[in-house]
């Protein structure tokens, strides 16, 4: 709601807010209309700017060597309860020589509860977009490969996150091919 306040000596005030859902510049028209019929409009400019990320929880991830791994590498949220997914975009760095875009999906309220995210924002995973990352090989003995996550807002805010993976070496499967054997006599 607008409200029009006389400040005395022929001076008024036009106080409003508005909620906005993404950063941009908005135009702001108002017109006003006296008693008499007279119109005039006042235009101005709101700047909207992004809104602040904030990391969630750090993730440690377990994967195995050369087997597709999808589950969530970071967790963010928006101060912005209107963001929704298609407002970000970012990259995986996955600790072992590759990069990957990654997926940006909304949690529900029930799923950022869970993971103690308790800030009425809108709450994002980051995923693998590609559908499973394979890491090429495990990792060093008794070590972790580090995984560095960038997201952008379309906005222009910016939030690097990082987590580590341990990557398990491949089970081993026996053949049941039994080997040749050459007798000479």
């Amino acid at each position: 709601p607008v409200q029009v306040v006389n400040e005395g000596g022929g001076n008024f005030a036009i106080v409003g807010s508005n909620t906005y859902k993404a950063a941009q510049g908005y135009a702001i028209f108002i017109t006003l209309v006296d008693n008499g019929g007279q119109t005039t409009t006042i235009t101005s400019a709101a700047t909207v700017t992004a809104a602040a990320l904030t990391a969630g929880p750090a993730q440690s991830v377990t994967a195995s060597e050369g087997v597709g791994f999808s589950n969530p590498v970071a967790y963010f949220t928006s101060a912005n309860p209107f963001a929704v997914p298609s407002g970000y975009f970012g990259t995986i760095v996955w600790g072992d020589g590759t990069s990957t875009n990654a997926k940006i999906n909304a949690l529900t309220p029930a799923q950022a509860l869970a993971l103690g995210i308790t800030a009425p924002s809108a709450s994002f995973s980051v995923t693998d977009a590609s559908g499973g990352h394979k890491y090429p090989e495990e990792s060093p003995q008794n070590g972790t490969d580090a995984i560095s996550v960038i997201v952008h807002s379309t906005g222009g805010a910016l939030l690097n996150l990082s987590g580590t993976a341990t990557v398990a070496d491949a089970a081993l499967t026996p053949t049941t091919a039994q080997p040749a054997l050459t007798a000479i006599l």
